[in-house]
């Protein structure tokens, strides 16, 4: 093979890939919990709501488990609606149509890269009633909407 034409790694490529990393996955979930706090601490009735059931479900005598958390169904509300309002990052990860489709009335041709602006579909008032507005029961009421799960 001919040297000129091959890329060689060297140790500064890897610590610049793995900063990237380290940045990308820090940087979005401390960002997702700031746009939490920041919610839930102008929202007092949210916050009053959240802390009894932390308190009912958990305790003031331990840290909260994992196990705990299919009970707290407030605060999986709550961080549902935080990333409704604030996604970490504002579009998705770029798709690739694979064949023709049609998606809400446009055609999408096949091969097409379509990236979903996820701040903008999150708050859409054709698909959210007060779509502006942090309210949390959104997501526990028996609607489409309280079976998002954020996991996937």
């Amino acid at each position: 093979a001919d040297n000129d034409t091959e890329f060689q790694i060297k140790r500064k490529h890897i610590k610049g890939v793995i900063a990237d990393m380290f940045a990308a996955g820090t940087d979005t979930s401390s960002i997702a919990i700031e746009w939490g706090m920041s919610e839930v601490l102008r929202n007092p009735p949210v916050l009053k709501k959240l802390q009894e059931e932390l308190e009912r479900v958990v305790g003031m005598e331990r840290m909260v488990q994992e196990s705990d958390l299919p009970s707290l169904v407030y605060l999986q509300a709550v961080v549902k609606e935080t990333l409704r309002l604030h996604p970490p990052g504002p579009l998705a990860i770029p798709h690739l149509s694979l064949e023709d489709c049609s998606v809400s009335g446009y055609e999408i041709p096949g091969g097409t890269c379509v990236l979903l602006n996820l701040w903008a579909i999150g708050r859409n008032p054709k698909s959210w009633e007060d779509a502006e507005s942090f309210k949390p029961e959104r997501f526990m009421e028996k609607t489409g909407a309280a079976e998002v799960d954020v996991n996937v």
